[in-house]
């Protein structure tokens, strides 16, 4: 009498058991292209702002720790090189290459920026890239509850 129990629990259960197994596993992937939607939409607000040099804005999509960064790309701007953006007839634009999750919490995007001007030299005129290729890293902040920018330094040019 006890088996017969046994197998009828079994029974009823192992259905039960693996269709929330693959609730469980479906809820991931959501998770995971969510995650993926809001990565690229931090990138995209990022991109925008720093390579059009809005510093301050950007700011909104970095990690405490990036707004050293941030102040330094700021810090050498000159006059004449905002003047050499506000004439851009073709303003800077980018394409994300490869966006991968490391884990749930840290991701590494890659992507080309085209017609950006860059300031290498202190003393001396940014000048017009027609393409660059860049590495962002990004963390998930839980206590934010969204990706952010991590940078490590200024961004540069991963190919010249």
């Amino acid at each position: 009498m006890i088996i017969r129990r046994n197998n009828i629990l079994h029974r009823l259960l192992l259905p039960l058991w693996l269709s929330s197994v693959a609730l469980l596993m479906a809820a991931c992937g959501e998770y995971s292209g969510a995650s993926e939607s809001k990565l690229t939409q931090t990138v995209d607000s990022f991109a925008t702002y720093y390579y059009n040099w809005q510093f301050q804005r950007a700011l909104r999509f970095t990690t405490p720790q990036s707004e050293q960064w941030l102040r330094l790309c700021a810090s050498q701007l000159t006059q004449e090189d905002v003047d050499l953006l506000n004439q851009q007839t073709e303003k800077p634009s980018y394409v994300i290459d490869q966006l991968e999750l490391i884990d749930d919490s840290t991701a590494r995007v890659s992507i080309t920026v085209q017609n950006y001007l860059l300031t290498d030299t202190i003393g001396r005129p940014a000048r017009l890239v027609d393409k660059g290729s860049f590495t962002l890293d990004a963390v998930y902040t839980t206590a934010a509850q969204r990706w952010m920018i991590d940078l490590h330094d200024v961004l540069r040019n991963e190919k010249k």
